[in-house]
């Protein structure tokens, strides 16, 4: 995309007019009318609270209010064109933004900075998205068992102000920008939500092909849960969450007996946290290691079970309904050995399972470059807006 040249832009900002929040426009903030009024609510009035605000534009509210607590309580009806600041919430909520795009009411949280023929709100809205992360540090240590913003606080903010035509330009490009980025994230996230269900899709469709057996676990794994050997020094702990398998602790000492081997083609998995999917495997590549004998460990038979074929089902829509089968009257719903042992997995042919293993191994290399391209793509808008309010950095 075209932009000016980077000096005169420099030139321009310098140039802007920097005004605190209080003398660039009229803000105020709302109320929450009595809950014990019922005739004050379920109105056609939008009353917005600080969790609408998500940096967008606001259309309507969750919940409304009627025209007899607009007249009796502090309630104003702000107009389009309003920008509205959460002075605090939960989580993130802090410091978010929304603007109306209707006349609208809203509670004590919501710092509303009202329009004027000298302010386009929706360039001051970007220039508060900008300075998110600055203005939540800035109240972090405040005193009080939560952070907030203030109305004194928002009114002494400092704003570039350029001229009417200046903020209309300015905005109406950024807005261009990020709904550009907004596009490229939402077509990475629904690529990466289709390489995630590829693999669940591939064994779901092997465990129904007319050719596949269903045998017991004990009958086609050439090992579950006995081998319990020594630990020696140095040797990786290996666990397993629902992500799979966890990153690997310090070793530990010499411990006969109390850790298993988990070596690649290991599906193990926590008997305790089953239901949650606590289920890993050490796969090629990966470091071997030890786990604890808590643990039930598995090694399928050489070209009969493939370990990247069960690990995949086992983690499946398919394998939770099995688990889920043998869990039922188990204390705590614990799946042990003894109980796993005897339950029927489908087999499908080898050459079948090798090439879904291919599958699977191409769509998590693809998974992995769509998460790194989508994390690049999440970086975009914060250095957008950067650029937006800070040209000077970008000396040619």
């Amino acid at each position: 995309m075209t932009r000016e040249p980077t000096r005169k832009r420099a030139a321009t900002i310098e140039h802007w007019t920097r005004m605190h929040i209080a003398d660039l426009a009229e803000t105020c903030s709302g109320t929450t009318p009595s809950r014990t009024r019922s005739d004050f609510y379920g109105g056609t009035i939008p009353w917005v609270k600080t969790g609408e605000l998500l940096d967008g534009t606001i259309e309507d509210s969750e919940e409304h209010v009627t025209e007899i607590a607009l007249r009796e309580t502090a309630l104003r009806l702000l107009p389009v064109g309003t920008l509205l600041v959460a002075m605090y919430g939960q989580g993130q909520t802090r410091g978010r933004t929304g603007l109306l795009a209707c006349d609208a009411t809203t509670n004590q949280a919501c710092f509303a900075i009202l329009p004027n023929p000298t302010l386009d709100t929706s360039f001051l809205q970007f220039w508060f998205r900008h300075s998110y992360e600055r203005l939540r540090s800035e109240t972090e240590f405040r005193g009080g068992s939560q952070p907030n913003l203030n109305g004194n606080v928002l009114r002494r903010e400092i704003v570039p102000v350029p001229p009417l035509a200046e903020q209309q330009r300015i905005a109406a490009r950024l807005r261009e920008e990020l709904t550009a980025v907004a596009q490229a994230r939402a077509a990475l996230e629904a690529q990466l939500a289709a390489a995630e269900a590829l693999p669940d899709a591939c064994v779901r469709e092997d465990a129904l092909d007319p050719e596949t057996t269903h045998q017991p676990i004990r009958e086609v794994m050439r090992e579950v849960t006995k081998g319990i050997g020594e630990a020696w020094r140095n040797q990786p702990v290996l666990g397993a969450t629902r992500a799979g398998l966890a990153p690997a602790k310090e070793g530990v000492g010499k411990h006969p007996g109390r850790y298993k081997p988990v070596t690649p083609g290991t599906v193990f998995y926590n008997p305790m946290r089953i239901l949650l999917g606590s289920i890993a495997l050490v796969d090629e590549g990966d470091t071997p290691g030890i786990t604890s004998p808590d643990y039930v460990v598995m090694r399928g038979r050489e070209g009969v079970l493939h370990p990247v074929w069960f690990y995949q089902w086992f983690r499946s829509s398919a394998g939770a309904e099995f688990i889920k089968s043998l869990t039922r009257g188990a204390v705590r719903e614990r799946l042990l050995f003894n109980r796993v042992a005897p339950g029927l997995v489908p087999v499908p042919p080898w050459p079948r399972q090798l090439a879904t293993v291919e599958r699977i191994r191409a769509a998590t290399a693809l998974r992995t470059a769509l998460a790194a391209r989508l994390a690049e793509v999440e970086k975009l808008p914060a250095a957008i807006l950067h650029a937006a309010f800070n040209p000077a950095i970008h000396e040619p």
